[in-house]
Parts: structure tokens; C-alpha cells; sequence
């Protein structure tokens, strides 16, 4: 069953066995915010994801992994710094000649 969730579930896991292929598009990409005190002790798989994105080199990850420190799992960016921090990944990565007139950020 462990390996079953290994394959289909670990999202370190999916990022560590296909970095060379996906690691470009995802450079710049990956914020990633958790408290250190978890509620449902998942703080230490962050914990392992951010470890692997600092190993990155071809590319290097180029993005964020945060630790409230002694925060809960909910914890981040307040809301208006999450959504415009979110609407600044969209600008950065929207493909050149998008229509973006209906946009309002």
C-alpha cells in the first residue's frame, strides 16, 4: 500500500523522478508555506520536498518553501499577499500575445 501511494500520491517522489523532464517549466513556479507544528504531522514531508528542491541544479528551483514557525498546516501568506503574490506568478507566466484586457489585477 506504501508503495501504491508512493507512486500515485508523493508529490516528492513525482518531482525527484521527473525533474530533468518538468524541472524548466517548473522553475520559479513552486511556493510552498506550512507551519513547523503541523496539526496532522506533515510538516516533516515539507520538510524533505523543500530539502530535494535545494538540491535542484539543472534547473534550480528558484522558488519558495516556508516554515511558520510554531504554525499550524494552515499557515501562509495572509490572504490579500497570497492572492497578489498569485496574480504576479500569472503575469510572469502568461505566453506572450494572451489577451489579458479582461483582467482585472
Amino acid at each position: 500500500m506504501a508503495e501504491y501511494w508512493k507512486e500515485n500520491y508523493d508529490l516528492r517522489h513525482y518531482l525527484e523522478t521527473n525533474w530533468s523532464q518538468i524541472g524548466q517549466e517548473l522553475k520559479g513556479k513552486l511556493h510552498i508555506y506550512t507551519g513547523d507544528m503541523d496539526t496532522h504531522y506533515l510538516n516533516p514531508a515539507v520538510e524533505l520536498l523543500g530539502d530535494f528542491l535545494e538540491s535542484t541544479t539543472d534547473p534550480y528551483y528558484d522558488g519558495t518553501v516556508e516554515y511558520g514557525d510554531g504554525e499550524p498546516h494552515c499557515w501562509g501568506p495572509e490572504r490579500s499577499e497570497l492572492i497578489r503574490l498569485m496574480a504576479q506568478q500569472v503575469k510572469e507566466n502568461t505566453p506572450e500575445g494572451t489577451d489579458t484586457s479582461g483582467w482585472n489585477f
